[in-house]
């Protein structure tokens, strides 16, 4: 399995990503906020998505949950990429260096930190903010895949 393959099909990725609904997939897809290798397949043809997009979705997901604007959540996500990749070949004990920080600033907006603060920046942290586990959600997802790479072989 290549982090940048496009491999993966819709049904997978509704496997993948807990609570995940096909219509927003779907929407999300159409609308370019996945990764996919192509946007419009053709009737019948399914989309192929790679284990990189899969993972920044279970994350997008997980921000529109929390309440982050789809759009806002995608362009969050796209600064994943390199925290993404660098977790995939990690173990679990290695993970917790990879996470990110989210926090909702005074004027509605949001802001990702892709680096953790350090020192003096920790006392300007705000009361409330996120933090996204990339390199255990990504370390997730790589099993889930493998399993189910596993399971399509067995059957």
């Amino acid at each position: 399995m290549w982090i940048y393959e496009h491999f993966l099909t819709h049904g997978d990725l509704l496997r993948l990503v807990p609570g995940l609904k096909a219509k927003s997939l779907a929407n999300w897809s159409r609308d370019g906020f996945v990764d996919v290798e192509d946007r419009f397949p053709g009737y019948g043809a399914d989309r192929k998505y790679s284990a990189l997009g899969a993972i920044k979705l279970a994350a997008m997901h997980q921000l529109v949950e929390l309440g982050v604007a789809v759009s806002v959540a995608h362009e969050m996500t796209c600064e994943l990429g390199p925290k993404v990749v660098a977790a995939w070949h990690m173990r679990r004990e290695s993970s917790h260096h990879e996470r990110v920080l989210v926090w909702k600033v005074d004027d509605g907006t949001y802001t990702l930190s892709t680096r953790p603060p350090v020192g003096l920046e920790r006392q300007n942290l705000p009361p409330a903010y996120i933090v996204l586990e990339i390199g255990l959600l990504t370390i997730a997802m790589r099993e889930r895949m493998e399993r189910l790479h596993l399971e399509e072989e067995a059957a």
